[in-house]
């Protein structure tokens, strides 16, 4: 997921994220924070409307906190074509054999086609 923040009112660098966990139910996308905290060293301060995620004493990421307890990065999601040009991964046979958990290549080419 490609995503540019915005802190103190400016868009930051654009990043991309992994470890990202997107729930269709939902229609949104699923974050741990315990992963960026234990993998990636930030330091997570959370206030009752804002949460501050910051690197090195710098803010990288500023989410805003709703009443139903629902977190919300603020920033823009990126779905432009430069989505894909820094994209891990291609869409091809190797994408669904690792979303399908590594299933087998033949039935994911039964299924593609």
């Amino acid at each position: 997921m490609a995503f540019e923040s915005v802190v103190k009112g400016k868009q930051t660098q654009e990043v991309e994220f992994s470890q990202v966990l997107h729930v269709l139910d939902l229609k949104s996308n699923l974050l741990s924070y315990l992963y960026f905290t234990h993998n990636k060293k930030f330091e997570i301060y959370i206030s009752l409307y804002t949460m501050f995620f910051k690197l090195e004493e710098s803010t990288f990421f500023i989410a805003s906190v709703y009443y139903t307890n629902l977190v919300i990065l603020n920033g823009t999601t990126i779905t432009s074509e430069t989505t894909f040009s820094i994209s891990t991964i291609s869409i091809d046979i190797l994408f669904w054999h690792y979303h399908f958990i590594y299933h087998n290549y033949a039935d994911i080419q039964k299924m593609i086609r």
